[in-house]
């Protein structure tokens, strides 16, 4: 990534990035590709608030159909103890892949405070997304998340939070036109009422604990559950991906129960070499999917359950470069390894991702 020109109250950024994966899209039959994604971003400061501008175009140079563009602009003030700001954001993605297409307007509030040695955190949002093509899954959904913070002088910490998600479906009907055949050969057309749940609640909770072990040596581990309030009726399984589903297409995480287990090893060499490896166990339970076998049959009776693992790799090292005005260049490398164990045939998959980053800070 290379970024930061900063032109008094305005600042433009300009990056790059090249990625390596065996199977970019999480399939069982994975396709490999080289990705590139190039984006621009611009931020203006106007006393009063500040905006800012980003968009990035990602290719994908095996699978070209499922290149998209991706726009945001927000809009945001700053103030001492937090900021409150919003933003809308736009997908646009190849007519093959059309479906991926939506359009999210969201507002933030965000406030951080102290009594004596607690630090808290308090976040409540709303936003409301719309998908061009498959009006059944649009949504309102509002946030609250808080955390607590304390430190101590050994080098432990503490924080633990959690928060809930209510998610409201606009259109939760949805009816298609079917087109059967019958023991004749001649076709017949038929309408089919689909039917979405109306909305979703989710309970939100994480405990963290990280212990500095030497003066450059940082261990983390953190526990966190997912937990759905709703009974799911039967019928809402048959909205699988033919029709939409995002907890399918986009993998919501208010979407899922269930609980991760991480751990994570921060070391830094060298003055400013940072080498960090995560793991990352993750129990996923979706109540609002059935199974696929591997004809495609898809089956009601049954619920999506999921074990994901994760590890993960990288090492960011800072330059300074005196001789462009104290500017700094950053080189990354990253290395993600996804397994992904399911009861659903079509996500039983693998996939192994490597990164370079350059990000030249002016």
């Amino acid at each position: 990534m290379i970024s930061g020109i900063s032109y008094g109250q305005i600042k433009f950024s300009i990056s790059t990035e090249q990625e390596y994966s065996d199977n970019p899209f999480l399939s069982p039959f994975p396709v490999a590709s080289y990705m590139s994604s190039y984006d621009f971003g611009i931020e203006g400061n106007l006393k009063l608030f500040e905006v800012g501008y980003y968009g990035s175009y990602s290719m994908f140079d095996a699978i070209p159909e499922r290149n998209y563009y991706w726009h945001q602009f927000g809009a945001w003030h700053r103030f001492e103890s937090g900021q409150l700001g919003a933003y809308v954001e736009r997908r646009m993605n190849q007519p093959e892949s059309a479906y991926f297409d939506y359009t999210n307007l969201t507002a933030y509030y965000r406030t951080r405070f102290n009594i004596k040695n607690l630090y808290f955190t308090i976040a409540p949002n709303v936003n409301y997304t719309t998908y061009d093509n498959i009006s059944i899954l649009d949504n309102i959904k509002g946030n609250f998340n808080f955390n607590i913070n304390y430190g101590s002088d050994i080098g432990l910490t503490l924080i633990a939070g959690g928060g809930i998600n209510y998610k409201h479906y606009q259109n939760p009907s949805s009816v298609q036109s079917i087109t059967y055949l019958d023991e004749d050969g001649s076709t017949f057309d038929t309408t089919l009422t689909i039917k979405n749940l109306s909305s979703l609640t989710q309970l939100v909770g994480f405990a963290r604990v990280a212990k500095s072990i030497t003066p450059t040596t940082g261990l983390a581990v953190q526990f966190t559950n997912r937990s759905l309030t709703n009974s799911i009726k039967e019928e809402v399984k048959d909205v699988n991906i033919i029709f939409g589903d995002e907890s399918e297409m986009f993998d919501d995480p208010v979407n899922y129960e269930g609980n991760v287990y991480s751990i994570e090893l921060t070391q830094i060499l060298f003055g400013n070499m940072v080498v960090k490896g995560g793991y990352y166990y993750l129990n996923k339970n979706y109540p609002t999917q059935g199974i696929y076998d591997e004809l495609y049959v898809y089956d009601t009776s049954f619920m999506r359950t999921d074990v994901q693992k994760v590890l993960s790799i990288s090492v960011r090292k800072k330059f300074d470069l005196p001789f462009m005005n104290d500017s700094k260049l950053a080189i990354g490398l990253y290395y993600r390894q996804v397994v992904n164990e399911s009861n659903s045939f079509w996500f039983n998959y693998k996939a192994n991702s490597f990164n370079v980053s350059l990000d030249l800070e002016f």
